[in-house]
């Protein structure tokens, strides 16, 4: 390593060091929160059976109340996916709806250890009790079938987040598996309004 790469390298450590270290951002290193932000228990249960979440299982690599405080965690993301649905008008509809009742049986039959958190606050607050905190998402728009107030109505049970686009296009915007220039759509952008 030649004398202009060890000052570089010097430097860098010296500005990250002072960077961990500022008063500013020590407590976020000091105590992290760990989150999932991604889970497909609602999915797995609406398509196979009722799951006993305090039993200590990897099993469809999904998770556990007991692994999830073992790891640390303090939230999981949990998403209503219908995507696999969209073959007949109002059956996305219908299941988002019933994975929804799902992710409310879950809070019902396990109130000592998760908690439905909607925002930042709660999931801090949730954290320092020691429960688990449990946030609904959308993945994909499917669920909403193209009408705004249903998307609304979901915000209103406490999803708080919704992915735009899962890997088809949509009438919001296109995924991964759609044309890149097709981008958000009109009701897309209104979604984002919503």
């Amino acid at each position: 390593m030649n004398k202009r790469n060890k000052t570089l390298v010097l430097l860098l450590f010296f500005m990250t060091h002072d960077f961990m270290t500022h008063d500013l951002y020590s407590p976020i290193h000091m105590h992290p929160l760990t989150i999932d932000t991604h889970c497909d228990i609602l999915y797995t249960t609406a398509k196979k059976e009722d799951r006993d979440l305090k039993r200590l299982s990897t099993r469809d690599h999904q998770w556990s109340i007991p692994l999830a405080k073992k790891g640390g965690m303090c939230l999981k993301v949990c998403a209503i996916y219908t995507t696999e649905w969209r073959k007949k008008p109002g059956e996305c509809l219908q299941v988002g709806a019933r994975i929804a009742g799902i992710f409310r049986r879950i809070l019902a039959k396990y109130p000592r250890d998760v908690v439905h958190v909607t925002d930042s606050r709660q999931i801090r607050e949730t954290h320092r009790r020691g429960k688990l905190g449990l946030l609904l998402s959308i993945e994909g728009p499917e669920c909403i079938e193209g009408d705004l107030d249903i998307l609304r109505a979901f915000a209103a049970v406490g999803v708080r987040i919704f992915g735009l686009a899962w890997n088809p296009a949509n009438p919001l915007a296109t995924g991964c598996a759609g044309n890149p220039r097709t981008k958000l759509t009109h009701l897309g952008r209104e979604a984002l309004k919503a």
